[in-house]
């Protein structure tokens, strides 16, 4: 299948949308874990556990694509509300997945194996984002940008 380029705004909803069911995903291995074992119950976790193998890693192929777009793209047309508001939509997505990872922090090392390749891959772009976010946080703020060219200057 061809891949689309998606504007921003529709790659980050899109790992938005996959964030959010990610974290209702270990939310349910959880609750299941700490239930009573028997048979039915383990068979929820199992299902559960490779359904959200599966989960983080179209997210983090979606995420991917967003990082990618967001460097690549030149910001300089838009406005500083429009940065800005990108921006802190950028922070409740690392927010929320650092979430997920606390909540994953909670089940047992048998059951986090099956997905350490997936978070380690997350891991890593959710700090890249959270770089991302605090470079356009930086580029919307005015005070910012006047120290940034002032330093310009007295290096020139």
């Amino acid at each position: 299948m061809a891949t689309l380029a998606l504007p921003i705004s529709q790659l980050e909803q899109c790992v938005r949308i996959d964030t959010v069911k990610a974290k209702a995903a270990v939310r349910f291995v959880q609750v299941r874990s700490k239930g009573k074992e028997d048979l039915k119950i383990v068979l929820q976790i199992v299902g559960a556990t490779i359904g959200f193998k599966r989960r983080l890693s179209r997210l983090g192929k979606k995420q991917e694509r967003l990082i990618n777009a967001l460097v690549d793209h030149d910001f300089a047309h838009w406005q500083i509300e429009d940065i800005s508001k990108l921006a802190s939509s950028i922070d409740d997505i690392v927010i929320r997945q650092r979430e997920i990872f606390d909540d994953i922090q909670s089940l047992g090392s048998e059951i986090r194996i099956w997905w350490s390749a997936s978070l380690a891959r997350l891991s890593a772009q959710m700090e890249h984002l959270d770089s991302i976010a605090a470079s356009l946080h930086s580029s919307a703020d005015p005070d910012c940008e006047a120290l940034l060219a002032l330093a310009i200057e007295q290096i020139a």
